[in-house]
């Protein structure tokens, strides 16, 4: 459960970007090493999620300052 609830919102900003299918998929690895699995995508996004984004990092910034201000 806490699995999903870390990634619903990360599945739900991916969707709302317009990121939901992979263009490119390479697996890079051997067997005596690791493995790396490489997703690439278009870059396609959706401009309405663009102002959206911009007032959470705001937020998150004056959220910041307010904490630090306090915490002194």
């Amino acid at each position: 459960m806490q699995f999903l609830k870390r990634l619903l919102p990360a599945g739900l900003l991916l969707a709302l970007a317009g990121c939901g299918e992979a263009s490119s998929v390479g697996v890079i690895g051997g067997a005596d090493g690791p493995t790396a699995v490489f997703v690439t995508t278009a870059t396609k996004t959706n401009p309405a999620v663009w102002p959206t984004v911009a007032l959470v990092v705001i937020a998150a910034v004056i959220g910041v300052i307010v904490w630090l201000k306090h915490r002194k």
